[in-house]
């Protein structure tokens, strides 16, 4: 179905339509009355009075005095490359698949439940059954998350004498927009604690004691390594915790070196790659140069499947902000920097209207980009980035599918913040690598606002799901640098006590942010982009990769300081060369 938005009110309740928009219909069914029930939905969009207004004026150009004219040059508009049916295609295919979520999403509520007795786990019978005290198990362990999150932000709340909600008065609200507009000043008057350059981003496993948080990417380990599994008869529960820190019911599925080298088969080196051929070949202007225009042809196009296809061999940074916009923009509008500000200004408004605890949390959190020499200079923009995250309904709409698993704080007919999610420590990193994409916090935003509902919401999510999460990115790492380095794998956990899903769980969760060099990240990402959510798994490969190639030290590893060293500097990794190494090599 075309899904409403959070700034449209157009809607429809039949069943989806077939990709190309307008299908095959049962025989019975009017296609005449289903024309129309379209066409009047979509007059309450910009984008239909835009390209109405569009015909209207070729039509006077031409001055043809026959009225039957105005058909063909419609049509002709309308399946030009580009142009408004390419623009409907995309938003159908992207709400499609968001629906396609809530519907798996849907079912695994039914399974946690207890409807579904004999429901098996996402590796489709190969592994442990799933049943519904499974699923019962995972939701204990989260409620018991989300009720020391709750704990401590009352006790922040009544620390700092602040309540969790406060309209302004007018005379307040004019002086916050003052302030905002002409200064940017920051909020002082909480007190916030001081943030020292240089220590790291908390991907880095900085453990600031004075920081003001709700929970951190340690608490979400936890939370998972203390799942208690309903253990089968056939299973050891001894051999399951000596050889394995992520219960087993997380397995999503065949998790082998072989099985991700042919889900990723285009990272061969057989295949062209920005990050790759553009610094290793002879002649890497001419490489650059055709992956350029070719890029160009794609935005030409506007083709959302031509643009995550594209996105699989990389991109290059002078395009990469179009075509992430092409790929990540859901809104079916045909003027995008009109409804950005709009729908920012919405925002700003609200923001000026209340004041929220979260915003002064989500500021504090905000200056984590001081302790990076990248990514300081962006403070501003970080800023007002999650701010406008914190307050935007959009998200807590737009992630309806995982909406039961987010840390909300229901009140009466409110939800709390406005997002749906209460933040953890460390989570405007996943806008940092935005800013260098767009140089506007209201452009940065609304790309995060997508990334955001469509990835990083499942990197500090606990549950059972056929997408991947957290706990699943972190038992597909185990199970590959198993398969790899076994004797790694042994030698941390057992010889030295030091569990190596402790490192990979902060990268994954942080999308590898504060770990890899910017413009690796970026490629990264580039791959999750076009592999869409079998993307993230990436994140579980990259992990052990980097577990590969620093096998060498960690073998010779004493001590916890000895591995703290082997992971102490990988700004230089050139992650997608790491990438075809270990999954190719072979």
């Amino acid at each position: 179905m075309l899904h409403r938005s959070a700034n449209t009110s157009w809607g429809i309740t039949k069943e989806d339509p077939s990709p190309d928009f307008i299908g095959v219909h049962e025989e019975n069914q009017d296609i005449a009355a289903l024309a129309r029930e379209y066409e009047k939905a979509l007059r309450t969009n910009p984008a239909y009075w835009a390209f109405k207004k569009l015909v209207r004026e070729q039509n006077e150009t031409l001055k043809s005095p026959n009225a039957t004219d105005v058909v063909p040059l419609a049509r002709q508009i309308f399946n030009q490359t580009g142009g408004a049916r390419q623009l409907i295609e995309n938003h159908v295919a992207l709400v499609s698949a968001r629906k396609k979520r809530r519907a798996q999403v849907a079912r695994e509520v039914q399974k946690c439940e207890g409807s579904d007795p004999n429901a098996l786990s996402c590796a489709e019978g190969r592994y442990r059954s799933v049943g519904p005290k499974d699923h019962l198990a995972v939701e204990s362990a989260r409620r018991t998350l989300e009720s020391l999150i709750t704990k401590r932000l009352n006790r922040i709340s009544a620390d700092m004498a602040v309540p969790l909600s406060r309209k302004r008065t007018p005379h307040e609200e004019t002086i916050f927009l003052d302030r905002s507009s002409s200064s940017n000043q920051e909020d002082t008057s909480s007190n916030p604690p001081l943030v020292l350059q240089g220590i790291g981003l908390p991907s880095k496993g900085v453990r600031d004691p004075d920081r003001l948080y709700l929970y951190d990417d340690q608490d979400v380990l936890e939370t998972v390594m203390n799942v208690q599994m309903n253990i089968s008869h056939e299973e050891s529960p001894e051999f399951g915790t000596f050889w394995s820190s992520i219960p087993a019911l997380f397995t999503r599925g065949p998790s082998t070196i072989q099985e991700m080298a042919r889900k990723f088969s285009l990272l061969s080196p057989r295949y062209q790659h920005v990050g790759v051929n553009d610094w290793v070949d002879d002649n890497p202007e001419t490489f650059l140069a055709a992956r350029i225009e070719a890029g160009e042809k794609v935005l030409a196009s506007k083709s959302l499947q031509q643009a995550r296809d594209y996105a699989k061999n990389g991109m290059p940074p002078c395009l990469r902000a179009q075509l992430w916009d092409l790929i990540l923009q859901s809104e079916l509008t045909d003027d995008l920097a009109a409804y950005t500000r709009h729908h920012c200004q919405t925002l700003k408004a609200d923001i000026a209207r209340y004041d929220l605890l979260i915003d002064r949390l989500i500021r504090i959190d905000a200056r984590q980009c001081r302790n990076d020499d990248c990514y300081f200079v962006f403070e501003d923009i970080i800023s007002d980035v999650m701010s406008y995250w914190v307050r935007d309904e959009w998200i807590a709409q737009h992630a309806a599918a995982e909406q039961k698993q987010s840390h909300v704080m229901a009140c009466p007919g409110k939800i709390y913040p406005p997002n749906g999610v209460l933040p953890f420590w460390g989570i405007s990193c996943y806008a940092l690598p935005l800013c260098f994409l767009h140089g506007e916090a209201e452009d940065a935003y609304m790309i995060f606002r997508e990334l955001y509902t469509r990835f990083f919401f499942n990197l500090h999510t606990v549950r059972l799901s056929s997408t991947p999460t957290l706990p699943t990115l972190c038992k597909t790492f185990e199970y590959l640098l198993k398969e790899h380095d076994p004797y790694i794998f042994f030698h941390l956990t057992h010889h030295l006590g030091i569990l190596p899903v402790t490192y990979a769980c902060r990268w994954i969760m942080f999308a590898f942010v504060g770990i890899l060099d910017i413009e690796q990240v970026l490629l990264l990402w580039d791959r999750m982009l076009g592999y869409e959510e079998e993307g993230m798994e990436l994140l579980s490969v990259a992990a052990a990769a980097i577990f590969a190639f620093r096998s060498d030290m960690l073998c010779r590893a004493r001590n916890l300081r000895d591995v703290e060293h082997a992971f102490s500097d990988l700004g230089a990794v050139k992650i997608i060369p790491l990438l075809q190494s270990y999954l190719f090599s072979r």
